[in-house]
């Protein structure tokens, strides 16, 4: 049975302090990956790290994230049937050929918990 992967990221910038000070998220972003080295990860973010207005639809490698040092991440694993993978690499899919499309929900709705993920902590990224 397949399996996505679902990274919760702890950075250290200003948008992502405001972030988990509203939401009081221990996290402030959510990537998923289709590979278990999580050599891509696709998320809703900003396109631009100096416009925090301007976001979208982007994918993510390990030096997007750490430009702001070390950042804390939950890795989940999920297991899904190969339906459920196939639909959500076909979703990554549109949304990565329609980059503008979702944007504003991503942009909208808190980073959720990690409730029910086992996965320990780990420094990743630098």
């Amino acid at each position: 049975m397949p399996d996505l992967y679902v990274m919760f990221s702890h950075t250290n910038t200003g948008m992502g302090r405001m972030i988990r000070a509203v939401t009081k998220s221990s996290y402030n972003h959510v990537s998923i990956s289709l590979q278990p080295d999580l050599a891509v990860c696709y998320s809703f973010a900003r396109r631009n790290k100096h416009n925090a207005l301007a976001g979208g639809f982007v994918a993510e490698d390990a030096g997007r994230l750490c430009d702001e040092g070390d950042i804390r991440v939950r890795v989940c694993r999920v297991p899904v049937t190969q339906r459920q993978f196939d639909a959500a690499r076909n979703m990554l899919m549109v949304c990565r050929a329609q980059p503008g499309r979702g944007a504003a929900a991503g942009g909208v709705l808190p980073p959720a918990e990690h409730r029910g993920c086992d996965a320990p902590q780990r420094r990743a990224f630098r």
